[in-house]
């Protein structure tokens, strides 16, 4: 996808569209392009070069081997983040981000091995010698562990960097990376502070085509990335 695709496909999602400019955070001015009916309007051309920077960076992160986490438990985008971690083979919280997940990874690692492990017995039948009460408690424990650590299965090491939608939302995670100092790609809107973050994505990050449009981008650059190998 070239840039100029990427530009276009941005504005037919609706990226464009920011907040009321009485929600503006200041740090979002420089890419604002206009206020429309009191509706901030997003600079999409800067967004295209922030999408890009973003991209880069997370394939080479990818290309030395490590993994990244995407992260992004909003209503609106959590099919589109399952979507793209699945497609990336790469870590994702879609529908909870578990404070901890990150300062505390050695403890998360152990719950996510967990269910593996429980999932593994479950394939192989070896709860069968079990009660059907015993059974049921059995797999409630296995549906909440996969709704809260499913998205981690295949997460080696703590993440090389962080991916959120909508860096407000995810201000939990947002803290625990700054407090390893990992690096933060952030996709966010025009009320979200975006000082300190080594990646901005200034965009309409409630809208789940336009967060499609930014994870569809970066895992064609992380293909890209692959085949120059």
């Amino acid at each position: 996808m070239t840039k100029q695709e990427l530009l276009q496909k941005l504005i037919d999602s609706g990226a464009q569209y920011g907040y009321f400019k009485a929600k503006r955070d200041p740090s979002a001015r420089p890419f604002i392009y206009s206020t429309r009916g009191m509706k901030d309007i997003i600079d999409l051309e800067k967004t295209v070069e922030q999408v890009d920077a973003a991209a880069n960076f997370l394939a080479s992160i990818v290309k030395d081997k490590k993994q990244f986490l995407i992260i992004g438990t909003k209503p609106e985008v959590r099919e589109k983040v399952t979507n793209a971690g699945l497609k990336m083979a790469l870590p994702y919280a879609a529908e909870r981000f578990i404070g901890g997940s990150l300062t505390n990874f050695g403890e998360i690692k152990k719950r996510v091995e967990k269910l593996a492990e429980l999932n593994s017995k479950k394939e192989a039948g070896e709860f069968d010698m079990y009660t059907k009460k015993e059974q049921v408690l059995i797999d409630r424990d296995i549906t909440r562990m996969t709704k809260n650590f499913g998205g981690l299965s295949c997460v080696g090491a703590l993440p090389a960097a962080i991916v959120l939608v909508d860096s407000a939302y995810e201000q939990i995670a947002h803290a625990e990376a700054n407090y390893l100092r990992l690096p933060v790609v952030a996709l966010a809107n025009t009320d979200c502070n975006i000082k300190g973050i080594k990646f901005p994505i200034v965009i309409n990050d409630t809208s789940a085509a336009s967060v499609a449009v930014v994870l569809d981008y970066i895992a064609n650059k992380l293909e890209e990335s692959v085949d120059a190998e």
